[in-house]
């Protein structure tokens, strides 16, 4: 693949609704582990804190499955969310770490489940 070229392209875009419906589970097993494995998020309760978290990871999950329906969407709606995210992490006195850490764990958890999924929906792929 060239390195300017869209890999977003390159996956069936139909999967995109084919993966949508499973996205609130997802959202809860990401949410779930962030905060068993990144004490800065680790806050029980479904206060502001929980409902911060919670809307970051189901925005998350949206943003990365609209790019499979629509790849020729521009970065700049996902950039300008995540600059608000690290906004959002310096207002409270924290650095990017918990953060970084935070998005891999998620990412493990979204990638394991939804490519388990993927592959249920459709052993082609």
């Amino acid at each position: 693949m060239a390195p300017d070229s869209n890999p977003w392209t390159e996956l069936p875009k139909d999967l995109a609704e084919r993966i949508r419906p499973h996205l609130p589970a997802v959202a809860d097993e990401m949410i779930v582990e962030i905060q068993r494995r990144v004490r800065e998020y680790s806050r029980a309760g479904a206060g502001p804190y929980s409902e911060t978290l919670r809307l970051v990871v189901e925005r998350s999950l949206q943003h990365f499955v609209d790019r499979i329906g629509s790849p020729e969407h521009s970065d700049a709606v996902v950039t300008d969310f995540f600059h608000a995210i690290g906004r959002g992490e310096a207002g409270e006195g924290r650095t990017l770490d918990p953060l970084q850490t935070a998005m891999r764990v998620g990412g493990l958890v979204a990638w394991r489940r939804l490519s388990a999924r993927t592959v249920a929906l459709d052993p082609q792929v």
